[in-house]
């Protein structure tokens, strides 16, 4: 956590030099003030994606998974008869 809050913090390093911070306040303490609401805020959003694409990969992935389980368990002929009627069943 620390790691990417550091790389997050260095994001400012980035911009064009007009737009940093330093110079767009003239107090260093405001300064210092934007870019922690600027690395919590981009640490948020970025929990945030990676939250929705674990949460994505997960519903499609998990869809895959119970397709092939459902296709080898048709596969199988004596549990097949029985699957099949729990499936229409449920």
């Amino acid at each position: 956590i620390v790691a990417m809050l550091r790389v997050l913090w260095g994001l400012q390093g980035l911009l064009p030099f007009e737009w940093r911070p330093e110079q767009l306040f003239e107090d260093p303490t405001t300064a210092e003030i934007f870019n922690f609401v600027f690395t919590l805020g981009m640490a948020f959003f970025l929990a945030l994606g990676i939250s929705f694409l674990g949460w994505a990969s997960k519903l499609y992935f998990g869809q895959k998974i119970l397709e092939i389980l459902s296709e080898v368990i048709q596969r199988i002929p004596v549990i097949r008869t029985v699957y099949s009627a729990l499936d229409q069943l449920l």
